[in-house]
């Protein structure tokens, strides 16, 4: 079972979260997340990864955009900066969710030594 945009939004912190940005994220996930090596936790395992992207970018003012560079009020025009990725993106303890993922990441390793 694939993860998809509705997953996340279940959560408060995601409710509001456009589902195409959302999406984006889950369609990224393969590049950082081994399925086989997270094996039937995969699922969760992108969860836990997209929640901690999610998070850092709502932080960093990359979800809808970065700060606004200028405003007019006739005809009403607002311009924002370019959203940038904050870094920190593997400092898995900077989020809930990236510190579920580094759990995950243990038990995974810690299992696989004791199978091999």
């Amino acid at each position: 079972m694939a993860i998809t945009a509705a997953t996340l939004q279940a959560y408060p912190e995601f409710a509001s979260v456009a589902t195409a940005t959302i999406n984006l994220w889950i369609a990224n996930a393969p590049a950082h997340i081994d399925a086989t090596a997270y094996g039937d936790e995969a699922d969760q395992a992108t969860t836990y990864w997209v929640g901690h992207v999610l998070t850092l970018l709502r932080a960093g003012g990359g979800i809808g955009g970065g700060p606004v560079t200028a405003a007019e009020v006739g005809t009403v025009k607002v311009q924002f900066a370019a959203a940038v990725l904050p870094s920190g993106l593997d400092d898995w303890s900077a989020t809930t969710w990236g510190r579920l993922l580094l759990a995950l990441a243990t038990v995974r390793a810690q299992s696989a030594d004791l199978v091999v």
